[in-house]
């Protein structure tokens, strides 16, 4: 099979989406090229992304590449209509790295009390119409879009026959690759705790959650805390900031990846509280690292683990966790189900 020319576009270039990309162009035997915009902006890039990508490529040669891969932060139809004639052959891919019918709404959104977010649910389903070939990073993510779906055609009012043909579309779910032997996996010392929070400070994180936890840990126990992040305006990490000042040793954005992999090695427990993860990168890492991490009882995760090992570390509620934090955490067998699990590369599927 011959080594093909390929470009990713990252219309919403967020770290986890950074990743997966790289670690594509890293592993892959075909040629990558990734065009990326910054991480805001949401709504804008998925109306306008498609046509600025669609006038970059038709900048370069006819036939300079062999195949397209948007994700579902791209309006493909956008994409495909812009493109020149003599690009409009390439196959386009369409990544799921999240969907709009599981994403959890802000209550700042001045969109949440309408149906305007019918919008970019429906902008999803046509890019999906359009393109040749559809992935999810996960089977969580899969199927909370056609179980969306189905309910948004259900609801418009006529002439939507056409739209039955998504159900019967070319569809795989292709994880995210990741590279485990940039972490430092070990069993931590019987020392003092230290806590980790390593994702966004936005609310799908439900960041209120985490450190309500905390709160109630404090009052019995000593521990101490590591939280990274690209600090925004957040009332929660204010306060947070304020009432754990005495156990803080770490509190902000990383300025390297080797930092935070230092930070990741220090810490020995996290609890993940997200009301949105389609895969849980982040979560994994902890993992990777040897954190005794513990999990809600929802969305990706209980994908990623045995049945047997997932009701050891998943926990249904607060005082369901604060239970378990003091039994014993099988950190090895956790660790390797998602060594064995995430490690090998995936090729870029063909077809």
């Amino acid at each position: 099979m011959k080594k093909l020319k390929v470009a990713i576009f990252l219309a919403y270039g967020g770290e986890s989406h950074v990743y997966w990309a790289n670690q594509i162009k890293k592993n892959s035997r075909h040629d990558i090229d990734i065009f990326t915009l910054p991480p805001r902006y949401w709504k804008w890039r998925m109306q306008g992304s498609g046509g600025y990508f669609a006038e970059l490529i038709n900048s370069y040669p006819a036939e300079s590449y062999d195949l397209f891969i948007c994700t579902s932060m791209t309006n493909v139809n956008s994409f495909k209509g812009f493109l020149n004639k003599d690009q409009r052959d390439v196959p386009i891919y369409l990544y799921f790295h999240e969907n709009q019918f599981s994403y959890p709404v802000s209550s700042m959104d001045p969109d949440k009390e309408t149906e305007r977010y019918e919008h970019y649910q429906f902008i999803q389903i046509q890019s999906a119409l359009v393109s040749d070939r559809i992935y999810f990073n996960s089977e969580f993510n899969k199927k909370t879009f056609f179980l969306g779906a189905k309910k948004l055609i259900h609801r418009l009012p006529d002439k939507k026959a056409f739209l039955n043909r998504l159900f019967s579309l070319d569809v795989g779910v292709w994880p995210l690759h990741v590279d485990v032997n940039e972490y430092r996996f070990s069993k931590k010392e019987n020392g003092l705790p230290i806590f980790i929070w390593n994702h966004r400070w936005e609310y799908d994180k439900n960041p209120k959650e985490f450190f309500d936890i905390l709160r109630e840990l404090k009052k019995s126990k000593k521990f101490q805390l590591i939280v990274c992040g690209k600090q925004t305006e957040n009332k929660v990490f204010e306060r947070a900031k304020i009432e754990f000042s005495d156990e803080i040793i770490h509190w902000g954005y990383c300025n390297s990846r080797e930092n935070y992999l230092n930070l990741l090695s220090m810490a020995t427990h996290s609890i993940v509280t997200s009301n949105h993860d389609f895969f849980g990168l982040s979560a994994l890492e902890c993992i990777l690292s040897g954190i005794k991490t513990f999990f809600p009882d929802r969305l990706c995760y209980p994908e990623h683990f045995s049945k047997d090992i997932f009701e050891i570390i998943s926990f249904e509620n607060k005082n369901h966790l604060l239970s378990k934090m003091n039994e014993c955490y099988p950190i090895t067998d956790v660790y390797f189900q998602i060594k064995n699990k995430f490690s090998s590369f995936n090729e870029i599927p063909l077809h």
